[in-house]
């Protein structure tokens, strides 16, 4: 049995409870206000009958009492007028009774008569003081008045009721049990479409479905935090795959880009164990091909640690960091560096030891492609462009290529000089300038070599005395 089912099931027993109980109620109520109506009836009609019987000696007493009592009459009411002292019948009119009645005691009551009920009121009444004391012939005596009505019309009354209270809560119970599965089925209509939402997650793996965010409010919490925990799933299993990918590129470039160097060390190698003199150009070409590889290495790294990870949101200032690589001549000791940038802080937010690393990786690069006469000359510009700051390397080296300048910014690309490298330097330049939401841009240099422009996103600037 469905959820669905059971919740109509239960809603319609709750329906036929509350039915049950109504429909009691309707009948006790209508029978009690039958039984105070007829016994109403009874009291009236008898106190009117009661008034011509008082006045016992008028010559034409038969005929008032007729006309007084003619709507206590009506339909299967019967009208008694009986001697107190002998109990005798004086007047009958109306439906004759199925057997004998005697006197009874007044006020209202219900009696028997011949396997039949009757609902009766008795007045007992004695003669006006001071008027005539005869009547029909006979000596004035004190009478009784009784006023019969059979129960069995109301009690026909009260078994239509039932009949009716019955057929209605029949039909109420039916339409409330239709009406519930229609209301529930469309309640739950939310939480069938996550379950199949759940259902498409376990089959296909599809992270990328959500529940409905309608229906209850209760469904629209269930819903929600569902489709959070869906979000951190998803957010997971990107960071998952996001770190395999990174995995893959790392193992196919250091394989790419390691092969040349390792089948060279293989070859030398090789030289040294047939047990020749040591020449000293294998030697330089081992420890050349170490360092080649363990750059490499250290790029891939580092192009890895760029893919995986955020930059901080630390405020760093570019000048000083500009400064900072200026004076440390001993890194590029082929380049004349000169430095234009203000005097004032230049504040970017990211990770100061990134954007050491795109500084140091810039020159590098300028130092690789300088001149073959002499020192390359290299300007750091720093100025502001509208919201941004942006960083400007020009050299007088030999320049970028006139096709194809932007594939320079690929894993492994090289200028057109043959200066040792992995093609990585300007790689991890453009990866770490995405990562702080900047942009890079390669032109021709007015110095005549090469030109670097990147613009990173402003920070505004720190509170005096912090």
């Amino acid at each position: 049995m469905t959820l669905r089912t059971r919740l109509a099931l239960a809603a319609a027993l709750i329906a036929a409870i509350v039915l049950v109980i109504s429909g009691f109620l309707i009948i006790r109520l209508t029978q009690r206000d039958q039984r105070q109506q007829l016994d109403s009836d009874l009291v009236q009609q008898a106190q009117t009958v009661a008034g011509p019987v008082s006045r016992l000696a008028t010559s034409g007493i038969a005929g008032e009492l007729r006309r007084s009592a003619a709507g206590g009459v009506d339909g299967d009411r019967t009208i008694r007028v009986m001697d107190r002292s002998s109990g005798a019948v004086t007047l009958t009119m109306g439906l004759p009774l199925p057997g004998p009645l005697g006197l009874l005691s007044t006020g209202l009551s219900t009696h028997t008569i011949g396997g039949r009920a009757y609902r009766i009121e008795t007045i007992n009444v004695l003669p006006r003081p001071g008027g005539p004391n005869r009547v029909f012939g006979r000596v004035a005596a004190p009478a009784q008045v009784q006023l019969l009505a059979p129960l069995a019309s109301t009690r026909a009354a009260a078994r239509a009721i039932h009949r009716r209270v019955l057929f209605i809560g029949a039909g109420a119970f039916i339409a409330i049990v239709l009406v519930s599965l229609v209301v529930i089925g469309s309640e739950l209509r939310p939480l069938r479409q996550l379950a199949d939402v759940a259902r498409r997650i376990g089959s296909d793996d599809d992270l990328a479905v959500r529940a409905p965010p309608h229906g209850p409010p209760e469904v629209q919490t269930v819903s929600q935090a569902f489709n959070e925990m869906l979000d951190r799933i998803q957010a997971s299993a990107a960071t998952r795959q996001q770190a395999l990918e990174a995995a893959r590129s790392f193992a196919a470039d250091a394989a790419h880009e390691l092969r040349t160097p390792l089948t060279s060390m293989s070859a030398n190698l090789e030289l040294l164990a047939a047990g020749g003199p040591a020449d000293r150009s294998v030697i330089d070409a081992l420890a050349s091909d170490h360092a080649r590889i363990a750059g490499t290495l250290e790029a891939l790294h580092a192009l890895t640690v760029g893919d995986l990870s955020a930059a901080s949101e630390e405020p760093v200032d570019l000048a000083d960091l500009i400064e900072l690589a200026a004076r440390d001549t001993g890194r590029h000791p082929r380049l004349r560096l000169t430095v234009d940038a203000p005097q004032d802080q230049v504040l970017v937010r990211g990770d100061r030891e990134s954007l050491r690393m795109v500084i140091d990786n810039l020159l590098t690069n300028a130092e690789r492609h300088a001149r073959l006469d002499g020192d390359t000359a290299v300007a750091l510009t720093l100025d502001r462009e509208g919201n941004s700051w942006r960083l400007s390397v020009d050299d007088d080296g030999v320049g970028f290529p006139a096709e194809g300048v932007d594939q320079l910014l690929d894993r492994f690309a090289r200028g057109p000089t043959s200066a040792a490298g992995s093609g990585l330097g300007l790689a991890i330049v453009a990866q770490q300038v995405r990562r702080h939401g900047g942009s890079i841009a390669l032109r021709r240099s007015p110095l005549g070599g090469a030109g670097i422009d990147i613009r990173l996103p402003a920070a505004p600037p720190e509170p005096k005395g912090s």
